[in-house]
């Protein structure tokens, strides 16, 4: 794919796809023989939590239908953290090319990013939370400019992140996803807490459930499973039953199935070691990882970003303390370190 321009590249296998012809937005390949529907089909890029891409199929006619057109946006300009050949990043560009906009594709957050958006008064960024919230940090001064819509997804919101996020960008209107390259749109919210409501699933579902899997979480939490055409489908992620006061059904979700710790004989989700951390003021930014160990196989080791001008030995028992009110024993972390948490594949938080 051509890096200079994206958008222009993408425009042309769009072309490519409705004369009939099936492509993949990187790369040289064809269909597997196994797919079934009807083409052509277009080929995309997930990562999901491993960092090494592999490719998914789509009939170009299901992925173009997802895709709610609009006249009150035609010809706006986009700004997306998504790579080119990316499930998300090819939405963004698809939906400005069929409604006769442009997109910029951006490759880091930093101030060069931020005058960008501000001089091509960018109407929508499309980008993963925490894209959005380093972009925002990477801006000290008042604010000029703000887009008048804003589209979260790609991984996980915290309440903390989405409050900033919100607090920023108050003038726009914002939709948070969750979405995957093989099912498509599960859900759509405009809440910034990190919840969705369970009545807001995608009309193509016929229920869900949630299965322990062996995963030490916490009550009411396990894998998410989806009912689809009468079969069972799992999404790989791990999420939580929440029930409001007012009486409202919710899921938020912590993380990925497949990002988990053994220790001694008990599976731990990393991801909800980080949504254990981030859940204490003043930590901005969580990772957590499996480091080995010789007595139980594996431990918890955990890196904090603390919000700027905080004391990490002031600040750390708090964490500690929430830890050990909220998670088993093993899913304590027994590594600790301390320092910044970067952008990694796709515009998601490196993972160690």
């Amino acid at each position: 794919m051509e890096e200079a321009e994206p958008f222009e590249t993408l425009c042309a296998l769009f072309r490519e796809l409705e004369r009939g012809r099936s492509v993949a937005l990187s790369g040289d390949a064809t269909p597997p023989s196994g797919v079934s529907g009807i083409g052509p089909w277009v080929g995309v890029s997930t990562s999901g939590t491993t960092g090494h891409p592999i490719r998914v199929w789509r009939a170009w006619r299901e992925f173009k239908e997802s895709i709610a057109v609009s006249s009150s946006r035609m010809g706006w300009a986009w700004a997306t953290g998504f790579r080119p050949d990316s499930y998300a990043g090819a939405q963004v560009a698809a939906q400005a090319w069929l409604e006769r906009g442009k997109v910029h594709f951006m490759k880091e957050v930093g101030r060069s990013t931020w005058r960008l958006l501000e001089q091509e008064s960018v109407d929508a960024i499309s980008a993963t939370p925490t894209f959005v919230d380093l972009l925002l940090s990477s801006s000290r001064r008042a604010q000029r400019w703000c887009p008048r819509q804003l589209t979260l997804g790609g991984e996980v919101l915290r309440s903390v992140v989405g409050q900033r996020i919100r607090a920023q960008f108050f003038g726009a209107r914002i939709q948070v996803v969750y979405a995957s390259s093989e099912l498509g749109l599960i859900f759509r919210t405009r809440r910034m807490d990190g919840l969705y409501e369970v009545k807001g699933l995608d009309l193509r579902f016929q229920g869900w459930r949630l299965t322990t899997e062996g995963l030490a979480t916490s009550e009411k939490s396990g894998a998410l499973e989806l009912l689809l055409d009468g079969e069972w489908r799992r999404t790989g992620d791990v999420a939580e039953w929440v029930a409001e006061s007012s009486g409202e059904e919710c899921i938020r979700l912590v993380g990925r199935c497949d990002a988990v710790a053994n220790v001694g004989g008990t599976k731990v989700s990393l991801d909800w070691v980080v949504s254990v951390a981030e859940s204490v003021p003043g930590v901005a930014r969580a990772v957590a990882w499996a480091e080995r160990n010789a007595v139980v196989g594996e431990v918890i080791g955990l890196r904090v970003e603390p919000e700027p001008g905080l004391d990490w030995v002031a600040l750390r028992p708090q964490v500690e303390r929430c830890f050990w009110s909220r998670l088993p024993k093993p899913g304590w972390p027994r590594v600790w370190e301390v320092g910044v948490i970067g952008l990694g594949v796709n515009g998601k938080r490196v993972r160690r």
